[in-house]
């Protein structure tokens, strides 16, 4: 499956830089009450986040994970296609999705901000064909620091039943393990009532590392990779996008 295999190599890049290169701090307390866009370029949710939320959980926990970066290829949606909504609900029209961001994430939206994030994550996976415009969105948690990303890749003819063949499942493992990630486990799960893949794993990262899960789903000729990283395993947020991802 060489296309699960680029979307991965994708997704690995962004989600590297997303360690640590840009934090909650950026986010200032007026920003969250508001929905004022801080200089930082990260726009905060159109109504304040509250004060509990679905937060992370330990690896032990069940639900649906996933996640990576924005669109490479034709008919993919850059940044400004992704448009924020009341409540975080997250519109692109281009490539036919709809979810709601967990409580709590503010969605990214600055270029120069997303260019240092692609540069890092580059540089530390070794691709060197991934954008800012490769972006469907990038969000974090105000709450745990947790990065949420899209990819949406151009894949024709791929089914739901590829994404969730054994084939696949080698290729992805023969692709992440080979970039030092460690632990990685497979589970198919339904996403919008079709059959989809999630991958749970160990990331390595300056300072530690971090817990990730992405989520492949295929649909309308194009592959939907989402990644969310963590400290902990973002079980209960990657099930909250999981659920409330729709296709028109």
């Amino acid at each position: 499956m060489p296309r699960l295999r680029t979307v991965a190599v994708a997704a690995l890049a962004v989600l590297l830089s997303g360690c640590g290169s840009l934090g909650t701090s950026s986010l200032t307390a007026g920003s969250r009450a508001t929905g004022t866009p801080p200089a930082s370029g990260v726009v905060a949710p159109a109504s304040a986040p509250g004060t509990a939320g679905p937060g992370t959980a330990g690896p032990g926990a069940a639900g649906p994970g996933a996640a990576g970066p924005g669109a490479a290829g034709p008919g993919a949606a850059g940044p400004g296609a992704a448009t924020s909504g009341p409540a975080g609900t997250i519109t692109d029209a281009r490539n036919g999705y709809r979810l709601t961001l967990p409580k709590g994430y503010v969605q990214v939206q600055d270029r120069a901000t997303l260019d240092r994030i692609v540069g890092a994550g580059t540089k530390a996976a070794g691709a060197g064909t991934v954008t800012a415009d490769s972006f469907a969105f990038y969000a974090l948690s105000t709450f745990t620091g947790t990065s949420l990303n899209l990819v949406v890749t151009p894949a024709a003819g791929l089914q739901p039943a590829d994404v969730v063949a054994a084939d696949a499942q080698a290729a992805l493992t023969t692709q992440l393990t080979g970039m030092g990630l460690k632990n990685l486990r497979f589970t198919r799960i339904t996403v919008a009532g079709t059959p989809a893949l999630q991958s749970s794993s160990t990331v390595p990262a300056t300072g530690g590392t971090r817990q990730m899960l992405q989520l492949y789903v295929a649909h309308a000729d194009r592959l939907f990779t989402l990644t969310l990283v963590g400290t902990r395993t973002p079980t209960a947020d990657a099930a909250a996008v999981a659920r409330s991802l729709t296709f028109s």
